[in-house]
């Protein structure tokens, strides 16, 4: 009886993962930090991460210069 919710918490931390693949955690980094802090949480801070933009998309001062 209690294999089942240790069944889905596991496939809930797999499914956070493959939404974690393209993050700077990376897919295992995901899983792992979602099955310490709940999937869910792990959920929504990945999409609150994915809504932030990037610095790297920012130009820089000497790229609006044209040098």
């Amino acid at each position: 009886m209690t294999m089942i919710p240790i069944a889905i918490y596991l496939l809930l931390c797999l499914l956070v993962g493959f939404k974690g693949m393209g993050s700077r955690l990376g897919y295992w980094g995901t899983v792992f930090l979602g099955a310490i802090i709940t999937p869910i949480v792990m959920y929504l801070v990945l999409l609150l991460a994915s809504a932030l933009p990037s610095i790297s998309q920012a130009p820089r001062s000497d790229q609006q210069r044209g040098q």
